[in-house]
C-alpha cells in the first residue's frame, strides 16, 4: 500500500461518512495477534497481524439500527 495519499472511503449506514487516512487509523487503539495455522493438507504457518480491531472500528462507524424489516 502506498502510504502517501491513502484514504479508506466508507459509505452506507454509518454515522461518520468520511475518509480515513493511515495516520488516523494508526491513532486508534491497536491490537496484535500471532496465530499458528495448521492445515489438514499437512502444511503450517505462523502469521502475525496488527492494527485496529475490526469490531472496534465498526463500532465507531455504524449507527444502531432500531428496526429491521424483512419482506418475503
Amino acid at each position: 500500500v502506498a502510504e502517501a495519499g491513502f484514504k479508506l472511503e466508507l459509505s452506507g449506514l454509518i454515522g461518520k461518512k468520511e475518509s480515513w487516512t493511515l495516520e488516523q487509523l494508526r491513532a486508534l487503539p491497536q491490537e496484535s495477534q500471532i496465530t499458528r495455522h495448521i492445515c489438514v493438507e499437512g502444511w503450517s504457518a505462523i502469521g502475525k497481524w496488527g492494527g485496529v480491531r475490526f469490531s472496534d472500528f465498526l463500532r465507531l462507524l455504524f449507527r444502531k439500527l432500531t428496526t429491521i424489516k424483512q419482506r418475503c
